[in-house]
């Protein structure tokens, strides 16, 4: 029998700017009946060494993930039932 803790730890990496976090969260509270909390965490790798380095196209798309992906995760988990 696996616990909720080793199921929780076997949740992949999600595309934080797909529908696939709604759907991840759905499925979160269809197996364990409610969701107590949401770590939203996004960060996109392989960007740029640096900020002087970064055009603006990657700083785009860097706060796309970073700040839009969070707020779309705490949105699909805070939306109510």
């Amino acid at each position: 029998m696996t616990s909720t803790v080793q199921r929780c730890q076997e949740v992949p990496p999600t595309d934080v700017m797909s529908a696939a976090v709604q759907a991840l969260v759905d499925e979160g509270v269809s197996e364990f009946g409610r969701l107590d909390m949401v770590c939203a965490n996004a960060d996109i790798a392989g960007i740029a060494e640096n900020t002087w380095t970064m055009t603006e196209d990657e700083w785009s798309e860097m706060i796309a993930v970073d700040l839009t992906g969070v707020w779309k995760t705490v949105k699909a988990a805070a939306h109510p039932r």
